[in-house]
């Protein structure tokens, strides 16, 4: 079940990552904290943004966006080869093309 965010979560998670997120982004998460979206008939599966309001919520948000961020960054670089994996795009000012700066390389 979808929960709301306090948007100071969502701009933590931005300055973390070191980048600024698109505004329907955060936008969405602070409405809905994870769930999935479709972009262009594809559904992607957005992880959350870590909440520490309450335990329920810890819980729910113990694989965050930053910590599957670091994860597939390490997975990708530890494989040797990016051919047909899924890799962090280059950090900047927005994510391009997918919500948490994963694209298909």
């Amino acid at each position: 079940m979808p929960f709301d965010l306090d948007p100071s979560y969502v701009s933590a998670t931005a300055a973390k990552l070191g980048l600024s997120l698109p505004v329907e982004y955060a936008a969405s998460m602070s409405r809905m904290n994870g769930g999935c979206a479709e972009i262009e008939c594809e559904v992607w599966w957005l992880h959350p943004i870590f909440d520490d309001t309450d335990p329920r919520r810890l819980k729910r948000t113990v694989n965050d966006v930053i910590r599957e961020t670091r994860e597939a960054s390490g997975w990708a670089s530890r494989s040797g080869s990016h051919r047909g994996k899924i890799r962090p795009s280059t950090l900047g000012t927005s994510i391009d093309p997918g919500p948490i700066g994963l694209r298909d390389w």
